[in-house]
């Protein structure tokens, strides 16, 4: 199941995209960026890079939970993802995007 892609606005004037799974899971969440078609290209390198594994650079939060910023080509930080509890979890959540972000549907909200 693709899941979606979603680009909104906020009051600070700023964009980003969040991708969410088909069951409404807020996986991960893009960089706030100061202009719609900035978070539009960091949607796209998103779904054209989300398939390779050197994308992910996984760290632990002072809870102890795993999350990942997915880098772009360059190294850049595009988006972060929500933190889970174990590295299982974590790794369900990266599988999941390799599958289903690439065919995600795009909702433009901003």
């Amino acid at each position: 199941m693709p899941g979606k892609i979603t680009i909104v606005a906020s009051d600070q004037e700023l964009y980003r995209f969040r991708y969410q799974s088909q069951s409404g899971e807020s996986i991960l969440e893009g960089a706030p960026r100061p202009s719609k078609s900035r978070a539009l290209e960091d949607a796209d390198a998103f779904r054209r890079g989300v398939s390779e594994d050197g994308r992910y650079h996984v760290s632990r939060d002072l809870n102890g939970r795993f999350y990942f910023h997915f880098l772009g080509e360059c190294g850049e930080e595009l988006a972060v993802s929500a933190a889970y509890p174990t590295p299982e979890g974590l790794g369900q959540a990266i599988a999941l995007l390799k599958a289903c972000a690439p065919k995600a549907a795009l909702d433009d909200r901003a």
